[in-house]
């Protein structure tokens, strides 16, 4: 292949890379690499931020720091900052936010599987009837939520099966995606 680009390179495993270095070879060496280390969340499955620096090394390529998240509000990112693991290397930019509003975030722990689903039904249908909380809304927003807005993700379909029910329970319409097609 003569251009390659990987995006999310934070979560990068060995096989991966190797897989990289060998589709390149000597001969190719146009590739883009979209990383950001503080990211990196699939070190469990091999997955290291460590490839950011081999691949500037392997490639001789430069690295361009973008300083400034446009995702998230400056709430988020203080609480993103103050769950990093101690030990772990801090991010070497301090980052600066673009969102408008300064961010929501709430935490919540139940007994069972079916108590969060249910707590979840239940906080989704009050951003439908009550609206976003004043900190998540930007001056120009409105805090009006509509069902069709509203997304519950999970990192498998097995950890959806409480809150499915749940809706179905409760005669909720929703649509399903695995993310498969």
């Amino acid at each position: 292949y003569r251009y390659i680009l990987i995006d999310e390179a934070q979560d990068t495993s060995t096989a991966q890379y190797e897989l990289l270095r060998a589709l390149c070879g000597d001969e190719h060496r146009n590739v883009l690499m979209v990383a950001d280390p503080a990211q990196s969340i699939y070190a469990f499955a091999g997955a290291s931020a460590k490839f950011i620096e081999a691949f500037e090394r392997d490639f001789g390529a430069e690295r361009y720091v973008l300083g400034t998240t446009f995702r998230c509000g400056s709430e988020i990112l203080r609480i993103a900052a103050a769950l990093q693991p101690q030990g772990t290397k801090a991010p070497t930019v301090s980052r600066a936010q673009t969102a408008r509003a300064k961010g929501w975030v709430s935490f919540g722990a139940w007994d069972s599987e079916r108590d969060e689903a249910v707590a979840t039904v239940n906080w989704s249908e009050g951003l439908i009837r009550d609206g976003l909380p004043a900190p998540s809304v930007a001056a120009e927003e409105q805090p009006r939520i509509r069902a069709e807005e509203v997304a519950i993700v999970a990192r498998s379909r097995n950890h959806l099966h409480a809150v499915l029910a749940e809706l179905d329970g409760r005669n909720i319409p929703y649509h399903f995606s695995t993310g498969d097609s």
